[in-house]
């Protein structure tokens, strides 16, 4: 009996949908035998190197990098830092301003003739550097927004002379750490220049740049060694190696124990912690360099404070406000709440009274409405052009600050050459 055309139809359909709901199958079989054999692999893996792990570092209960430090840094008062509210008109008005100033030196400096090699001729160059480098004033409106913008006057120049005082800015963090901990730092801890992800990447992505990371699986420890200053860089040194001492993502990791997502904000201000606690121990030997680090750590404080006051839950927001808030309860001996959070890794573990002071920021949180957040995404445009901008031309004026150091020394040097002469006998 020959079956109708419909029949054959319906009978290939059922063919084709049988064979597609094998292959479904068999593809889900794979999957989860793909998904089983790789969480027993993850297993394992992670059961073999957990003890040598805590060998190294220690568990909560008993970490290995406590400080033993005990000298408290005072830092300005948190009022004082906190921006005052600045009313909308007040930002629109600063921000109009910068961009028309900002807009008038831009020609000026990308034009400027190189032909000309006089003294005189470079100090009018670098007058315009000045100027741009001025304009950081209108922050005070755009706190937030310009936050990434380092001061090229410190990114700069001096790198190297702080390298001849105080040696490799890593070997030297280190060195500090170590110092301050009275424990060798693991020799597998590897520091390296070269991201996962480039910077560029991240600048496109998010408008900024990560100058730090520690990755506890690979024992790696990132530090961009390009674009920010000596201080700064020794104390992002400081900050990752607070997270390589913080046991609380890994024993997330190790022992299922708490999240490791929301034990974030506890890592960063455990590594915020290391960096206020580090400045301690640069005091005892460099007072002039600590003192540096006390305004770098001020600026990102009063930032990152200021961000979480507005409703930011991002993790560095609220971890820097929640070091500020442990630092507060042990009357800022930041060695102290280091290692009152080393042994935590849950926010219920914190007592009644820091997670109080922390919940205290929230209640000044500003209004937002749709006016200003239009506006704080042109400030954020405007402040990433600004920054391009300097960084572009940034080899250029510690080019020019050092050509006219070298130049004004020259005809120092010309105006009285008897008491140069007196200077090399008495080297003679």
């Amino acid at each position: 009996m020959t079956k109708s055309l419909t029949e054959r139809i319906l009978n290939t359909a059922e063919f084709g949908l049988g064979a597609v709901i094998y292959t479904v199958r068999g593809a889900l079989s794979i999957v989860k035998s793909a998904a089983f054999y790789g969480a027993i692999a993850y297993w394992l893996h992670r059961a073999a190197t957990r003890p040598e792990h805590q060998a190294t570092y220690g568990t909560l209960e008993d970490s290995t990098y406590i400080i033993r430090e005990k000298i408290p840094v005072f830092m300005p008062s948190l009022e004082s830092q906190l921006a005052t509210p600045v009313s909308f008109e007040e930002k629109e008005k600063s921000l109009t301003e910068f961009e028309k100033k900002f807009n008038e030196l831009r020609p000026q400096i990308s034009e400027a003739k190189q032909t000309d090699q006089s003294l005189a001729a470079k100090k009018k160059h670098l007058e315009l550097f000045d100027r741009l480098f001025e304009l950081k004033g209108y922050e005070i409106a755009w706190q937030d927004e310009f936050s990434a913008i380092e001061d090229m006057r410190e990114s700069y120049p001096d790198f190297d002379e702080y390298t001849a005082k105080y040696g490799d800015v890593t070997g030297f963090g280190k060195k500090i750490f170590e110092e301050m901990t009275a424990r060798k730092l693991p020799k597998n801890l590897k520091f390296t220049n070269d991201p996962l992800i480039p910077n560029s990447i991240v600048r496109k992505i998010l408008g900024c740049d990560f100058e730090g990371y520690h990755d506890f699986l690979l024992e790696e420890i990132y530090v961009d060694q390009d674009r920010v200053s000596y201080v700064s860089q020794l104390l992002t040194v400081l900050h990752e190696l607070g997270h390589a001492a913080y046991q609380g993502q890994e024993e997330s990791h190790y022992a299922v124990k708490g999240n490791i997502f929301s034990v974030a904000p506890m890592e960063e201000a455990a590594a915020y912690l290391s960096m206020m606690a580090g400045t301690n121990a640069i005091a005892k030997q460099f007072p002039e360099l600590a003192e540096e680090a006390k305004i770098h750590l001020s600026k990102q404080r009063a930032k990152h404070i200021e961000n979480y006051q507005n409703g930011s839950d991002e993790c560095h927001d609220k971890g820097f406000t929640l070091a500020e808030s442990i630092a507060s309860e042990f009357g800022y001996d930041y060695a102290a709440a280091f290692n009152y959070l080393l042994s935590r890794n849950r926010m219920d573990d914190l007592s009644p009274d820091i997670i109080a002071k922390l919940d205290s920021f929230r209640k000044t949180a500003q209004p937002k409405t749709p006016e200003l957040t239009v506006l704080k995404e042109k400030a954020r445009n405007v402040a990433r052009t600004y920054l391009d901008f300097r960084h572009k031309y940034g080899d250029i004026y510690a080019r020019l600050h050092g050509e006219i150091a070298g130049e004004e020394l020259r005809l120092e040097l010309a105006a009285d050459p008897e008491e140069d002469m007196i200077e090399s006998e008495d080297k003679i």
